[in-house]
């Protein structure tokens, strides 16, 4: 197990962890910047 609490995480694909990581970008980013990540 590991120390710095990570060890409660479940696997995911990266098409959900792109999701999740966009869905947080856009509530602290311009939409503008948002939109760039999308195309990256």
């Amino acid at each position: 197990m590991s120390e710095d609490g990570n060890h409660n995480l479940d696997p995911i694909g990266p098409s959900t962890a792109q999701q999740l990581y966009l869905d947080h970008k856009a509530s602290q980013a311009m939409e503008k910047t948002v939109q760039g990540h999308r195309y990256r």
